[in-house]
């Protein structure tokens, strides 16, 4: 029964790790924005949740208005932002590194569900 719970529990996180890597490709691509609007004086600031992501980090200057953009670009934001374990992050970077497939592919996603299941 435990050994149950903790399956399910990596399958989660490995579906939130997984959730993680493709924000952070789609945002990278231009895909996906973040949310966000300019000041007036054309710094990029965030809204909703990737606003309460960063909200320890410096504000933007003249020299870099864009400090947020590319900062909610990043994947430890995105880790952060998907609520996704950075070990099982790793994990599934180094699995498909290994394997044909690629991050996006739905067969790729369902061998690591089952290399977590076969445990």
């Amino acid at each position: 029964m435990n050994n149950k719970r903790q399956q399910e529990r990596k399958l989660k996180s490995l579906d939130r790790a997984y959730s993680a890597l493709m924000r952070h490709k789609r945002r990278n691509s231009g895909e996906e924005w973040s949310s966000g609007y300019e000041d007036r004086f054309g710094r990029w600031i965030p809204t909703g949740k990737d606003r309460k992501i960063i909200k320890n980090y410096h504000f933007p200057t003249d020299s870099y208005p864009n400090l947020y953009d590319l900062l909610c670009k990043t994947l430890p934001h995105c880790v952060k932002y998907e609520k996704a374990d950075g070990d099982m992050v790793s994990w599934v970077e180094r699995e498909l590194a290994k394997s044909e497939f690629k991050l996006g592919d739905e067969r790729g996603l369902e061998v690591l569900k089952s290399k977590i299941i076969s445990e």
